[in-house]
């Protein structure tokens, strides 16, 4: 994956429809993205691709995306992250772990749990909560206005 620990945002990904396992991710703790903007043209969100961005803020997830591996987004230790925005109409499938794509954010259900909420589209705010994976996150799932 990418090991730099300077790039603050990520927004364009040209004609990449995949984002390989560890794409942006690391161990480093000088991993500073944050926020994350993932297009409509991404299809699938590999293992570990954003892993350790311990500042990250909030993550938009394109529309076309119909899978998100094990702890995409895990090891994220700041207080701020918060958000999780756009997705598909259809729920994308979930890598399977213990907290799933946030796992590290802190126990789920606890005040150690950073995530606020994951919004997505108006209508579908019950496939989302019933969906394997996602309805461990059903208390943060709120619908678009």
């Amino acid at each position: 994956g990418l090991r730099c620990g300077c790039i603050k945002s990520v927004g364009s990904f040209g004609k990449i429809t995949r984002l390989p396992t560890e794409a942006f991710g690391g161990i480093q703790t000088a991993l500073i993205m944050t926020t994350i903007e993932i297009p409509d043209t991404i299809l699938s969100i590999g293992d570990r691709a954003f892993f350790g961005h311990r500042l990250l803020q909030s993550v938009t997830i394109g529309k076309g995306v119909l899978s998100i591996g094990i702890a995409a987004f895990a090891a994220n230790t700041s207080n701020v992250f918060t958000t999780v925005k756009k997705l598909a109409t259809t729920p994308p499938k979930l890598g399977v772990a213990e907290n799933g794509i946030f796992a590290n954010f802190g126990t789920i259900g606890t005040d150690m749990f950073k995530l606020e909420q994951i919004i997505v589209p108006k209508g579908c705010g019950n496939a989302y909560k019933t969906a394997e994976g996602w309805s461990t996150y059903a208390n943060y799932i709120t619908e678009a206005s």
